[in-house]
Parts: structure tokens; sequence; C-alpha cells
């Protein structure tokens, strides 16, 4: 699934989200690209009251899943960058706190960390900055730096180091020839190791006629 936001392609945001799910950040021109024949959900994650249905219903809705990757892209927990089998966390208890149902109160967090709030009686606190803070039953702070999020997308990271990737960059240099399976094979293998093969096999092809022949009372061939 891809990510973006709408900023970064009419080019009035440069710093907004653009990354593939699960697989990381690509360039403007190649998220245009891939639009152009994909459907698309437009999602405002900022209004509440469409991705909110308090306790009418424990299980979030497809709309606040879909939002709650959008918005989160891995889990939350603190260093924990895992981006898939995600699982979405109320963090005001949905029985005991009578938490609601609503993304600025929901989390994504992998099963591990999902159990360690749970059983290891870690609690979740906003930080303000739409973020979480995570308690430790002894009232320490687990501070662990989390990875970067997707929106410091590749071409960013490329371009911090001096290379440069736009809508070129992944055009091949082949025009469309057919392919030469021994050339192929010659650069991968080495033709050394092609012409020892060739040789091994035509010693075993020998050493088969020979037992072939003497099996039928022939007189082995002539090597010259």
């Amino acid at each position: 699934m891809l990510h973006v936001d709408t900023g970064v392609l009419d080019g009035t945001k440069s710093d907004g989200a653009c990354y593939i799910e699960g697989v990381g950040g690509i360039s403007k021109q190649t998220a245009q690209r891939l639009l152009c024949d994909a459907k698309v959900l437009e999602m405002d994650m900022y209004r509440g009251d469409v991705l909110d249905v308090g306790r009418a219903r424990r299980s979030p809705t497809t709309a606040i899943r879909r939002a709650l990757r959008a918005r989160d892209n891995h889990c939350v927990w603190p260093g924990c960058g895992r981006s898939t089998f995600n699982q979405a966390h109320h963090v005001d208890h949905w029985v005991r706190d009578r938490g609601e149902t609503k993304l600025e109160r929901m989390a994504m967090l992998c099963f591990a960390h999902h159990r360690m709030v749970h059983e290891g009686r870690v609690k979740m606190l906003s930080d303000g900055n739409g973020g979480w803070s995570f308690i430790a039953p002894d009232g320490s702070v687990i501070t662990r730096p989390s990875p970067p999020r997707a929106s410091f997308t590749v071409t960013q990271q490329a371009e911090a180091s001096g290379v440069v990737i736009d809508a070129t960059t992944a055009f091949p240099d082949w025009g469309g020839e057919r392919g030469n399976l021994r050339d192929a094979a010659s650069h991968f293998l080495g033709q050394r190791d092609l012409d020892l093969r060739r040789a091994q096999k035509q010693e075993q092809q020998r050493e088969q006629e020979l037992e072939q022949g003497e099996s039928e009372g022939r007189d082995p061939p002539d090597t010259g």
C-alpha cells in the first residue's frame, strides 16, 4: 500500500510521507506514476469525528486501522521498528477504563510489546506531541529511541549523502535485446569455472562410453 501526503504530490510540502508500506520511501515522481492506475483512498488524518466510533464497538473499523497504519507506520514501542503483523491497542482499556475506539486513543503495537503493556503492567501516556511515553511498573520511563519514521524518504537520505535520485534513476541501460545465457553465466560463474565444468562433463561422458563398451565387448574408442 502506498502512503503519500497530498502536499508532496502538488509540491507544497517537501517533508511529508511518501512511502510504500513494508518497503520504504520512494520519490514523488514514482508515487505519481503508481497513482496513475491505482485505487486511491483520500484520508484526512485530523478529522477525529470520522475516525471515532466511541463506545459503539470495541474492535476498530477498517478506516481506523488504515489510518492507524498510516500514522504510526510501525510498533510505537521505543526502539521497535516492526511494521507487519501489528495489533491495534486501546490506550484506555475498553472494560477497565471505559476506553473509546478512536484513532487519537489507539496505537499500533507488535504482539510482544502489546503483551508487555498488558501483562507487564506498562502504562502508555500521551507525550503531548502526537507520541507516547511508556512507564514501567517501577515508575521509570522507557526511553530507548524509536527508529526514524518513513516520512524520512530514501530520496532525502540519498540527497544528504550527495546522491541524486530522480524519475530516471531506475531506467536501465538495457535496450531490450535478447539475452545471451552463456554471457550471463560467464559473468556470474567466470569462464574458468565454466571450462572446468565442461572438462569434467566430457571426462564423465568418456568414462561412461568406456564402461558401456566393456559391457558390450567393444574396443575402447581411439582418443588419439
